[in-house]
């Protein structure tokens, strides 16, 4: 049985960004950037754990484009 991805969600909100994961919110974070190190922190975890899982930020124009995949994407630097 194929185990579902979980998906962090970074995502702008009030001149601030945010992490949302399940129903757990993180933040609030100044910059898109702090807040995409932090869901990419937390995708780690969670894929070390063996769930697939992935980051999804929200751009410009409130759509969402994949960040990073765990098991796929190098972790940022």
């Amino acid at each position: 049985m194929k185990v579902p991805t979980r998906i962090i969600f970074v995502l702008h909100r009030r001149a601030e960004w945010i992490v949302r994961s399940d129903n757990l919110l993180y933040g609030p974070y100044a910059t898109c950037g702090a807040a995409f190190a932090g869901a990419v922190s937390e995708a780690q975890a969670v894929g070390l754990s063996g769930i697939p899982s992935a980051v999804l930020i929200e751009d410009e124009n409130l759509e969402l484009k994949i960040g990073w995949r765990y098991g796929i994407d190098p972790l940022p630097l």
